[in-house]
């Protein structure tokens, strides 16, 4: 092939992948536009006026639309009173299950037997009123163990009523 063909030639490839390069710009752009679109009026045809009346399936629907994320799994807040630690970890249907839950021996990131829970309304509506799930969500004040099965000093129930999740004088006694 002559050098003045293949200058031609080079010069024409050039060209169309100059075109190709802006028709594929062009077309990034329309998609992004339309998908900004289409989540805009999906937002605006599901969320229809919520208020302080509405039913509870419909301000956890507006919730759930409005705030996004995964939901076969989601975290739970802890809190270790006596090292002031705090953190959050997934939501596990074994926790604590005797016979299956080898916490603290086994960290929950290395565990045979994760199951953990799904973000479902339930969760939201725990999450949105502030209550716990599971025992936690019970308010009760259990009646202290002997010393000596603690290993450690137990604390009274004077002190038990100052922490701010306790409740002793509104929930029943509990023996084990």
């Amino acid at each position: 092939m002559p050098a003045e063909e293949l200058e031609q030639r080079l010069a024409r490839l050039e060209k169309a992948l100059t075109e190709i390069d802006t028709a594929r710009a062009r077309l990034v752009e329309e998609i992004q536009t339309l998908r900004l679109g289409a989540v805009t009026t999906a937002h605006t045809l599901q969320a229809p006026a919520v208020t302080m009346n509405s039913r509870t399936a419909d301000k956890l629907a507006l919730f759930r639309s409005l705030f996004g994320g995964r939901t076969d799994v989601y975290a739970q807040r802890w809190d270790n009173p006596k090292t002031g630690k705090s953190g959050y970890s997934p939501a596990c249907q074994n926790e604590w299950a005797k016979g299956i839950c080898d916490k603290p021996r086994i960290k929950c990131g290395d565990c045979p037997n994760q199951a953990f829970k799904a973000f479902d309304d339930a969760a939201a509506l725990r999450h949105l009123t502030g209550k716990p799930a599971g025992k936690a969500s019970k308010r009760f004040c259990a009646k202290p163990r002997p010393d000596t099965s603690l290993g450690y000093p137990r604390p009274s129930l004077e002190r038990m009523a100052t922490i701010p999740s306790f409740s002793c004088s509104a929930a029943p006694s509990v023996t084990e």
